[in-house]
C-alpha cells in the first residue's frame, strides 16, 4: 500500500472537497465547509486500508496463476 499513500488520499479527498464547497459559496468562516472536509477525509482514510489490500491480494492470485500457466 505504501507508507504515504493513505494520507495523501485523504488529504487529496479534504482538498478536493473543500475546493467544491467554497467554489459553492461557502467561506472560509462556514462550519459545513470544515466539516465536509474533515468527513470527506475520514472516509477515505478509513476505506483504503479496509479495501486495498482485498483488490492487492486478488491481482496477486491473478498474476500469480498467469505466471504459472505460462510456466506449465
Amino acid at each position: 500500500m505504501g507508507l504515504f499513500l493513505n494520507p495523501c488520499a485523504a488529504a487529496t479527498a479534504a482538498g478536493v472537497v473543500w475546493i467544491a464547497l467554497s467554489l459553492a459559496g461557502l467561506g472560509v468562516d462556514s462550519g459545513w465547509l470544515w466539516i465536509g472536509s474533515l468527513v470527506a477525509a475520514t472516509l477515505v482514510a478509513v476505506a483504503i486500508p479496509r479495501l486495498l489490500p482485498a483488490h492487492r491480494r486478488r491481482v496477486d492470485a491473478a498474476e500469480l496463476d498467469r505466471l504459472q500457466a505460462v510456466k506449465g
